[in-house]
């Protein structure tokens, strides 16, 4: 009650104590009513501490289950990608009668690391192998959670970039060029720009010149040594004029 009592005296130099004393009553017998609510509502309030330890039991033995998960999903995984190294692209899709393709690892492990990298292999599988299934790999790949400054993000990008242009939708082909130099880092002076000039291809095929000229003059200014540099006033003189 010692702040209270020190509020009362701030008060009193104020002026204002008449007002402030019917607060510190309300004050006082709120304290107190909450009091005799911990008293009658024991019960329940140890019913819910006993619930939340529960439930943080739940997660940690989710952590664990999915840690769990993971490390026999990854041990599939390597085949898989073992066949999709070696271009046997149906057993990377279906597995063998040892162990499962990419499709069942990413409906089987949802949730894993080795469920989403599956999810990458599929889609590219699907752009490479089958033109009936471009809309498969596009929803595989776009499904696939990409991290910032990631090479395996660029690629899937890029996939989806290529994709889309097979599909003459130019501007989203362009959009994903660019969400490719975004997750790699736009200083990366090996990648960035060979992707500006896909970015600026397939804005000249949608007609956007002034977004095109944009992205040509990013490779003049930023990687003037570069090959893609050394050759690109034509580029810029073509979308100028």
């Amino acid at each position: 009650m010692q702040s209270i009592n020190f509020l009362k005296e701030m008060a009193k130099k104020k002026g204002k104590v008449e007002d402030l004393e019917e607060v510190f009553e309300e004050v006082e017998e709120q304290s107190s009513s909450i009091t005799d609510l911990i008293e009658n509502n024991r019960t329940l309030l140890i019913g819910l501490g006993v619930a939340l330890v529960a439930a943080v039991a739940g997660v940690l033995f989710y952590q664990y289950n999915l840690q769990s998960k993971n490390q026999d999903a990854n041990r599939e995984l390597f085949r898989a990608i073992q066949y999709f190294e070696a271009d046997s692209f149906e057993k990377a899709l279906n597995g063998d009668d040892q162990y499962p393709g990419f499709l069942e690892i990413e409906e089987s492990y949802g949730g894993t690391a080795a469920a989403n990298l599956a999810k990458y292999y599929l889609g590219i599988i699907y752009l490479k192998t089958d033109s009936n299934e471009v809309e498969t790999g596009i929803d595989y790949l776009k499904s696939f959670d990409k991290k910032f400054d990631s090479p395996l993000s660029m690629a899937a990008y890029m996939a989806l970039g290529f994709a889309h242009e097979e599909l003459t939708d130019f501007e989203a082909a362009a959009g994903y060029f660019e969400d490719a130099i975004g997750s790699v880092g736009r200083e990366n002076e090996s990648m960035v720009p060979t992707l500006l000039m896909h970015v600026g291809r397939n804005y000249e095929a949608s007609g956007q010149t002034d977004k095109a000229l944009q992205a040509y003059e990013r490779v003049k200014v930023e990687f003037p040594l570069s090959s893609e540099g050394l050759r690109i006033d034509k580029y810029i003189g073509r979308v100028s004029s």
